[in-house]
């Protein structure tokens, strides 16, 4: 960030006139070193967090589902929350792809997880 907020300076040093980084040095984030740590333990969590769900819908898809469906809410909730005291174009975009995914893992996913019981106790030779 720092990288692109010097460059920024140094174009609008060579031409002060120029209206597109006078723009983008208005609209630069004004963050300290420890809000963009904070940012990169909360992208690298998240991160986790939809690998183990997707590691968790292989191999135990009902709990899971279920668990996800929790999380997504509760970002979906917060993510609304936070945009309502604070909008911006990308909080509302993040919550409505919150909210896509909870409606995906809440509707859309049960369709995909039919238990066929019968078939699978004629693999192992049970009628």
């Amino acid at each position: 960030m720092a990288a692109l907020a010097g460059f920024v300076n140094q174009e609008l040093q060579d031409d002060p006139q120029d209206i597109f980084f006078r723009w983008l040095a208005g609209h630069l984030p004004k963050m300290s070193p420890d809000t963009t740590l904070a940012l990169g333990w909360i992208v690298l969590i998240y991160g986790l967090l939809k690998v183990l769900i997707a590691a968790g819908l292989w191999y135990r898809a009902e709990a899971t589902r279920n668990i996800s469906v929790a999380i997504f809410g509760f970002f979906g909730v917060y993510g609304a929350y936070q945009t309502i005291l604070n909008f911006s174009l990308w909080k509302l975009m993040a919550v409505c792809i919150d909210l896509y995914v909870l409606y995906y893992f809440w509707v859309i996913l049960p369709r995909h997880l039919v238990k066929d019981v019968t078939a699978g106790r004629r693999d192992i030779g049970i009628e």
